[in-house]
């Protein structure tokens, strides 16, 4: 006998004996605000039809469940119950499904259509006509800028809770170029404040330049303008660098100390030399010396016998006295 299962959008408080295979988009631990009570386990549930709903565990027979509840996993599950949200909703479906000590919640094999993720993203200029809603929540993409002060005691219709402010752009300013000195070249990515300096105009200027008729050409122009003129890059090596240096690009960083190995700033001529991983070990000290002394660029002797020297080869040089 064939079981008979709802859609998402079948399930209200009226209907008896639901049943639904749904996916398990993705779940959290669900905290009351103002102190760390772990309430519920809430989850995010997808249908075929690509509906969603809220999905909570009452943290006293979460146990029960913990095993089967695995993000992206499929699930049977009957026997809940179903509520009206007076609150926020995490996504808009203002019924939510509650688990009791007797609910039906087991795994099956993924052959269904049933989406993987989904989300409702909300383009950026259409934000403000939502700042009075506070039924549901709303999804965005957007670039990490920038994070505020911790504020604490803030009041929030839920109550007392501490604060950060996290700043978001919806577009970011990237652009690439080939450098090189007397050893190499590389690409370096540039974002943000360091590509509007490297070009000279902001992003917003750019995006106008190119909605023009011959937009594509003057971008283009643009781009060209920094070729052939004298940088001093400062960027930050990471440990992607260290195992991709031949194909990886590097970033232009404001980083002005020496911290750690893999946040290692280093000026473009000492570039080559730090890129092999043997050379780092006893770099660190010397790059620190050198740049607590103030010297920028190496001497021409200094410049062809370093590298050499690097390899692990006899070098003899010759020069004038104090080169």
């Amino acid at each position: 006998m064939t079981t008979h299962y709802n859609l998402i959008k079948q399930v209200t408080k009226s209907i008896r004996n639901l049943k639904l295979i749904v996916r398990i988009d993705r779940s959290w631990d669900h905290y009351l605000v103002g102190n760390e009570t772990l309430l519920s386990k809430d989850m995010i549930l997808i249908d075929e039809k690509g509906d969603q709903i809220n999905a909570s565990i009452p943290m006293e027979i979460y146990p029960q469940f913990k095993e089967k509840v695995q993000d992206g996993s499929v699930v049977h599950l009957e026997k809940f119950t179903v509520k009206n949200v007076r609150s926020y909703c995490p996504v808009n479906n203002k019924n939510k499904i509650t688990f009791e000590k007797y609910t039906t919640m087991r795994n099956i094999s993924d052959e269904t259509s049933i989406p993987r993720q989904l989300f409702s993203f909300v383009d950026f200029k259409k934000l403000a006509p939502r700042d009075k809603q506070d039924e549901f929540l709303t999804d965005v993409i957007g670039f990490y800028n920038n994070i505020g002060e911790l504020q604490k005691n803030v009041h929030t219709r839920m109550g007392q809770s501490d604060k950060k402010s996290i700043y978001i752009d919806n577009e970011r300013y990237k652009v690439q170029f080939e450098i090189e000195d007397s050893t190499c070249k590389k690409l370096i990515t540039t974002f943000d404040d360091e590509a509007e300096y490297l070009l000279q105009r902001p992003l917003d200027e750019l995006l106008k330049i190119e909605k023009q008729e011959n937009g594509f050409d003057l971008v283009s122009e643009i781009l060209e303008e920094p070729i052939g003129k004298e940088y001093e890059f400062e960027v930050r090596i990471t440990k992607y660098n260290y195992e991709n240096r031949k194909d990886s690009s590097l970033t232009v960083s404001k980083i002005d100390k020496i911290e750690k190995l893999a946040e290692l700033e280093v000026k473009g001529w000492l570039l080559e030399w730090l890129l092999g991983w043997w050379a780092v070990k006893w770099m660190i000290w010397v790059l620190k010396a050198v740049h607590k002394a103030g010297y920028k660029t190496p001497s021409p002797i200094q410049m062809a016998a370093i590298p050499l020297g690097l390899q692990q080869r006899d070098v003899i040089g010759i020069m004038e006295t104090g080169s």
